[in-house]
């Protein structure tokens, strides 16, 4: 954690809140959709799980209707899998100027079972682009060791 934010934020904002305002330069974001969350919202008519990636509709936009809330997050902990962050900003705890969120699973076989990816950025400020994606590839073998 005291890789995202500068201290006030970490110390008074939410992961929730993180996701519910959608920038797509935030890390807590680019992590959902990497890790495969699961986002657990709730309203007047009931509750609901949307999928990390299918959360955002546009720049901070995103399915919440205007009587709903974000109430939690779903991590899955596949076994032997791993994720990586990397961003770059002016000055820590800042926005990331660009930013991308790797993780991968391994088989009980060693090969590669699964990999999803986020990456953000802003090419100027308000111009926000980003992608997210999760796949299985096609050569799945890695050499044990």
């Amino acid at each position: 954690m005291r890789h995202v934010g500068h201290l006030a934020i970490r110390s008074r904002g939410t992961v929730c809140g993180s996701l519910a305002h959608a920038d797509p330069p935030a890390e807590w974001p680019a992590l959902a959709v990497a890790l495969g969350a699961e986002l657990v919202v709730e309203g007047p008519a009931g509750g609901r799980v949307v999928p990390a990636a299918a959360f955002a509709t546009g720049y901070l936009q995103t399915v919440l209707d205007d009587d709903e809330l974000l109430v939690g997050m779903r991590l899955p902990a596949p076994p032997r899998s791993g994720a990586a962050v990397g961003e770059v900003a002016r000055r820590h705890g800042d926005f990331a100027m660009v930013g991308v969120v790797a993780e991968l699973a391994l088989t009980e076989d060693g090969e590669l079972g699964s990999v999803g990816h986020c990456s953000g950025s802003r090419a100027r400020p308000g111009a926000p682009t980003g992608s997210a994606s999760s796949s299985r590839p096609r050569r799945p073998t890695i050499p044990p060791g």
